[in-house]
C-alpha cells in the first residue's frame, strides 16, 4: 500500500510553533532523544522475533507519530539512508504511506518496510516532514542511530518553524509509543499512546489546578461595582458590535435595581429572566441582585416552559425584551423601555 514516487511532495502539515513564511528558512539546529537501554534492547529482540528491522520498526513509529500530529489520511515523508550528508534533499525518495484506515501499527511497518536501506558506516534512517511550499527541501529531519548500548533519534529541525522543546516532545513520543507496542498492545495506531507520564498529569492535573481563593464574604453585584468604580472605562464586556465598560454595565444596573425596587422587589422576591445571552442579561442580573432579590433564568430558548414555571413560583415579575413578553406570555412590558418587568 504504500507509494514511492518522485513527484511533487505531498503536504505534511506538521503543527510549528511559529507560521510558515514565503522566505526560505536558513537557521537549522540539531538535538537528540535517547529511548534509553532498556527500550532499546526490548525494541532489538521484539525486532529480531518477527524477523524484522529495527530501522522499519522505528520508521513505523515516527510515521504514526506524524500521522497522529497532523490528523492527514496519507503522508508524505522523505526517505534516506545515506547519513546527514543528505540534509539537502538530494537523492531522497518521497514514500506516500496510507493511515485512513487506521492501520494496526504491525501493518504499518508492512507499509514502510524496506523503503530505507542504510548505507552508511553509522547505519541510519533520515525521515524528512516535506514542506507545502517549496521553501525548504525539509523542515524536520530525523535520524535514527543504533549505537551499543542504545539507540537514538537524531534530529535536525528549522529553528525558524521548530522550537526546541516542541522537536523533544515529539521525540519523547516516538519512545512512549514504542514502549507501548513492545508492552503488547495491538491498538490500532490511533490508539496508541503518545504522552508520558509527566505530559499526562501536566494536562490531566496541573493544568486543571485552577483553585483560587475567594471572598465568600462579598457578592457577585458588590464586587462588580468595586471593579466599576476601580477601573470605570474597562471592557466589561464584548457581544458582537457591542462593547460596555464596567461603568457603563454598572450604570444601567443601578438603574434597573432602583425601578425593580420600586416595584416591591427585595429579599424575598424572586424575579424571573427571559433573555437571550447578551449585555441585557448581565445588566438584568445585576439589577435584580442590587434590588435585593433573587434571579430565575427562565431561558430565551425553551417557550413552552416559561408559562409553567411562572404559574408554580411565586414571581413578582419577569424581564424580558418587549419584542418576547407577549410571546412567552410575560405579563407586561415598561412603557418606552426595553424590558417588560411586572
Amino acid at each position: 500500500m504504500k507509494q514511492e514516487t518522485a513527484g511533487a511532495p505531498l503536504p505534511l502539515d506538521l503543527p510549528v510553533d511559529r507560521p510558515r513564511t514565503a522566505r526560505r528558512p536558513t537557521r537549522a539546529a540539531r538535538q537528540q532523544h535517547g529511548l534509553g537501554s532498556a527500550l532499546s534492547r526490548a525494541l532489538r529482540d521484539w525486532a529480531r522475533r518477527h524477523d524484522l528491522k529495527v530501522y522499519d520498526v522505528v520508521l513505523a513509529a515516527v510515521v504514526t507519530v506524524l500521522a497522529r500530529h497532523t490528523g492527514q489520511p496519507q503522508l508524505g515523508i522523505g526517505v534516506d539512508g545515506a547519513g546527514w550528508q543528505q540534509v539537502d534533499g538530494a537523492g531522497w525518495q518521497q514514500l506516500v504511506v496510507p493511515v485512513h484506515d487506521d492501520p494496526v501499527f504491525v501493518d504499518l511497518i508492512g507499509r514502510v518496510r524496506g523503503v530505507a536501506t542504510p548505507v552508511s558506516t553509522a547505519p541510519s534512517v533520515m525521515v524528512g516532514a516535506m514542506p507545502s511550499g517549496d521553501v525548504s527541501p525539509y523542515e524536520l529531519c530525523l535520524d535514527v542511530h543504533v549505537e551499543a548500548d542504545e539507540i537514538e533519534l537524531r534530529a535536525c529541525r528549522l529553528v525558524d518553524l521548530f522550537d526546541a522543546d516542541t522537536v523533544t516532545r515529539l521525540l519523547g513520543h516516538v519512545g512512549t509509543l514504542l514502549a507501548a507496542v513492545l508492552d503488547g498492545s495491538i491498538e490500532p495506531i490511533s490508539r496508541l499512546p503518545l504522552l508520558s507520564e509527566g505530559e499526562r498529569r501536566t494536562m490531566l492535573v496541573d493544568w486543571n489546578d485552577t483553585a483560587t481563593p475567594l471572598d465568600h464574604e462579598s457578592c457577585l453585584h458588590d464586587l462588580f461595582a468595586a471593579r466599576a468604580a476601580r477601573q470605570p472605562d474597562a471592557p466589561a464586556l464584548v457581544h458582537g458590535d457591542r462593547v460596555m465598560s464596567f461603568g457603563e454595565v454598572n450604570r444601567a444596573a443601578d438603574q434597573l435595581a432602583q425601578y425593580l425596587r420600586g416595584r416591591g422587589v427585595d429579599r424575598r422576591v424572586r424575579v424571573g429572566i427571559c433573555l437571550d445571552r447578551g449585555a441585557d442579561l448581565l445588566v438584568a442580573i445585576l439589577g435584580v441582585l442590587k434590588a435585593g432579590g433573587a434571579y430565575v433564568s427562565l431561558g430565551a430558548d425553551h417557550d413552552r416552559r416559561v408559562a409553567a414555571s411562572v404559574a408554580r413560583a411565586a414571581w413578582r415579575g419577569v424581564a424580558a425584551r418587549r419584542a418576547r413578553a407577549g410571546h412567552r406570555g410575560a405579563t407586561g412590558a415598561v412603557p418606552g423601555g426595553r424590558r417588560g418587568i411586572r
